[in-house]
């Protein structure tokens, strides 16, 4: 009796499970697909990565005064210009300077480059004051003596005489600048460099000075590159002016700032100078990996429904974007990436059962949430 109990309890079970798994597959309890076609290769956060730190270089303009008063007036520049000399003629730099109290003065240029060996010489109302051959990357500065000067037109000559009858001289220059202490009313004019990479990793550039007297009927008027980035009547005070690249329109290269104001106004400055403050100095961190596949996922790359994709979460800690290098065995790509989720989908091939990977910036970034992995389509 009890053998055909349990018989009969074994055949029951036998029929349950039956039906229990045909209505499983009925009703999707098992589903297979999805789990065949995702998989996760890399998954990693990394927080900050590179470090920076703020440089700063100070251009001092110094002490003058500007409107009616005596001053180094600036009389003539030229950013970049030639003089030469040949049997067939040549070309030098004339100007003149109507002055009305004169005393000294100096012509100062730089040399780009010379072809040839001809003295360059410099000559105040047709007196030589200076005649020497130069070098390339030279900077002379010619002092101008009062008794060279005198009220009324001067006349200043630049040029270069070639070392032999048949031969031929010439010289580029830059910077040429002549100023004569004079007393007349004058703006204060003056030229200053500003780098590429100052700019590309801009932080912020005040324009400190101080008036310690004043004759204030008008403002005085400060200028970058004729935007106009200050405008008060002050009579002794401290002034700090916020420079932008905006809104001062700050190139790389040479920039112009004037200090201005009108009759009969007259402003006393000292101290005058400019920091420009930016990223200096940036250390350079790199993401090198190296990840196997299994069979399970080499058989889901090699599936043609799937695809891989490289995907990160990335905030730029610098002023201005740097550009990622992204390489994935032969696989390799430079980008800008955005700040906030980046994805990049990858081409057939690309992954393989030995991996590489990196993740290159000369920049300071946050990166979170980089993953490589497949996904079988929707």
């Amino acid at each position: 009796m009890e053998e055909k109990f349990g018989v009969f309890i074994g055949i029951g079970l036998a029929i349950f499970g039956l039906a229990f798994v045909a209505n499983s597959a009925d009703f999707d309890f098992i589903d297979t697909a999805e789990q065949d076609t995702e998989s996760v290769f890399i998954d990693k956060s990394y927080g900050k990565i590179g470090e920076s730190n703020p440089d700063d270089r100070v251009i001092k303009f110094g002490d003058f005064p500007v409107g009616e008063a005596r001053g180094n007036v600036r009389a003539y520049r030229n950013e970049r210009t030639s003089i030469s000399d040949s049997l067939f003629g040549g070309e030098n730099i004339v100007f003149q300077y109507n002055a009305t109290q004169p005393r000294t003065g100096n012509v100062s240029f730089e040399v780009l480059g010379r072809e040839g060996k001809g003295d360059v010489y410099v000559e105040v109302n047709d007196r030589r004051l200076y005649s020497e051959p130069l070098i390339a990357t030279g900077s002379p500065r010619v002092d101008v003596p009062q008794t060279a000067l005198k009220p009324g037109i001067n006349r200043f000559e630049i040029g270069v005489e070639r070392n032999s009858f048949f031969g031929s001289t010439k010289y580029a220059l830059e910077e040429v600048e002549t100023r004569v202490n004079d007393r007349k009313f004058h703006d204060y004019e003056d030229n200053f460099q500003v780098y590429s990479y100052e700019l590309q990793d801009y932080v912020e550039s005040p324009l400190t000075f101080t008036i310690t007297n004043s004759v204030k009927t008008s403002p005085l008027e400060i200028s970058i590159n004729d935007q106009t980035v200050y405008s008060k009547d002050q009579v002794r005070s401290q002034n700090e002016v916020e420079i932008t690249p905006r809104n001062a329109n700050l190139t790389p290269g040479s920039n112009e700032i004037t200090f201005s104001t009108d009759k009969p106004s007259r402003y006393d400055i000292e101290n005058a100078q400019m920091t420009i403050r930016y990223i200096g100095n940036v250390k350079r961190q790199n993401i090198e990996l190296d990840f196997p596949l299994n069979k399970n996922q080499i058989d889901l790359v090699n599936n043609e429904d799937t695809t891989e994709y490289i995907s990160f979460e990335y905030q730029n800690l610098l002023p201005s974007p740097r550009p990622v290098n992204i390489k994935l065995n032969d696989y390799q790509e430079t980008l800008n990436p955005r700040n906030g989720e980046n994805s990049i989908e990858l081409e057939e091939g690309v992954t393989q059962q030995e991996n590489s990977f990196s993740f290159r910036s000369n920049g300071t970034y946050q990166l979170d949430n980089l993953r490589i992995y497949t996904e079988g389509e929707e």
